[in-house]
């Protein structure tokens, strides 16, 4: 449904360049609202224009108004020289209404009006060249745009402003120095690898190897053995086997941080919960170290834990390495059933 004009389409003085494009838009069923959304002007500037309020309009520069006269001339497919014609002819006060001819009554396209000549003052015929050349009106300054008031800056399209000093990091790439940057690789470089030696550093130092001392004889507790066999009778020990399979079972407290080196693995830390077991298996050699703290030497705690080897059971007191190779490993085997004979 068209939008009620409350003005005429022309009016005492004659037609209207603003009244013939409202009712060109109302003709090809355009509503105030998509005209809006085509051009992107306030609907308020738009019914403002079609009410003849704006050509004329001191507060609204002139800039804007041929803008708005370009997007008008888009959304209703006009041409935007004959917009232009029309409107320097209403700022002329010459228009006779070709908009409404061309577009709505069927005519053609008339040209362009002219604009009126200027009238010339009437000199004398005596008055001699150069008097009357001085008596000619001098050339119309041109007028300085109209100032920005509250009412045209709201309507006004933002612009972004560009400072010298932005403009000069956008024109130009950022400049480094060689130096610079083969310094920062290198020191993130360094710090890199400390931070990968702190992770995957071995906190605990080599131990030295710590002779077993004599089991007591009135506990079940019996001395790890290491690499030197205690010579005695037989002891009627199974026969070594090879690969060393080594099982270690927690008992009533965990073990944490419990160090093991399987053959040439380096030492790594085993977490056993109680009443768990873990099994190690080596080729050449086993050895144990049980928890190990920071700067502690030797061996660590062992917390009760069991030990197990080819059926034989101990638990090796608190600061002692066991150490298993299968170059040794019938020694120990000896050591240890002889041990658990004289314990029992």
């Amino acid at each position: 449904m068209a939008d009620q004009d409350p003005l005429a389409a022309s009016d005492a003085s004659g037609p209207r360049m603003e009244h013939d494009l409202r009712a060109i838009r109302e003709a090809r069923d355009l509503s105030l609202d998509a005209l809006q959304r085509e051009t992107r002007m306030p609907s308020d500037i738009l019914r403002r224009f079609e009410a003849g309020e704006l050509v004329g309009d001191a507060n609204y520069n002139e800039v804007y108004l041929r803008n708005l006269l370009k997007s008008y001339a888009q959304a209703l497919d006009l041409s935007p020289q004959e917009l232009n014609a029309a409107y320097e002819a209403t700022r002329g006060g010459v228009y006779d209404g070709s908009l409404r001819q061309v577009h709505l009554e069927g005519g053609k396209e008339a040209p362009p009006p002219k604009p009126p000549p200027k009238p010339k003052p009437a000199a004398s015929s005596g008055t001699a060249p150069a008097v009357a050349a001085l008596s000619e009106p001098s050339p119309k300054k041109k007028e300085a745009p109209p100032p920005v008031t509250e009412r045209t800056a709201a309507h006004m399209p933002k612009r972004r402003v560009q400072t010298a000093k932005a403009a000069a990091s956008t024109a130009s790439p950022i400049e480094k120095s060689w130096g610079v940057i083969m310094g920062g690789t290198i020191a993130a470089v360094v710090l890199i690898g400390v931070v990968l030696w702190f992770l995957f550093r071995d906190p605990s130092p080599e131990p030295e190897i710590v002779e077993a001392p004599p089991a007591p004889a009135d506990t079940a507790q019996v001395a790890a053995p290491v690499d030197t066999p205690v010579e005695s009778a037989p002891a009627n020990a199974p026969t070594f086997q090879t690969p060393i399979q080594l099982t270690v079972t927690a008992t009533d407290e965990p073990l944490e941080n419990f160090r093991v080196q399987v053959d040439g693995d380096a030492r790594r830390p085993h977490w056993v919960e109680p009443g768990q077991s873990t099994s190690f298996t080596a080729q050449q050699r086993i050895t144990v170290w049980g928890e190990v703290d920071v700067g502690v030497q030797g061996g660590g705690e062992y917390d009760g834990a069991v030990l197990q080897l080819q059926g034989i059971e101990w638990t090796p007191p608190d600061g002692q390495v066991v150490r298993i190779s299968a170059q040794r490993g019938q020694a120990v085997l000896d050591s240890l059933a002889r041990a658990t004979r004289i314990a029992r």
